[in-house]
């Protein structure tokens, strides 16, 4: 059986709400970075995380 596309980028779909004031910053953010909004959450995410692991060191 032939891997699905999630399988193979590593990589899972996600559905979540914000407020609209959120995604207006969001998308500000975004286009000064030439990022797409779904990658500058990614980003953000992985920074936070990274943030979390060094304060439990």
């Amino acid at each position: 059986m032939a891997k699905s596309q999630d399988e193979e980028s590593g990589k899972t779909n996600i559905s979540i709400t914000l407020p609209r004031e959120l995604i207006k910053q969001l998308d500000v953010i975004s286009r000064q970075e030439q990022r797409s909004r779904s990658n500058m959450i990614a980003v953000m995410c992985e920074e936070i995380i990274q943030k979390k692991k060094m304060q439990t060191v």
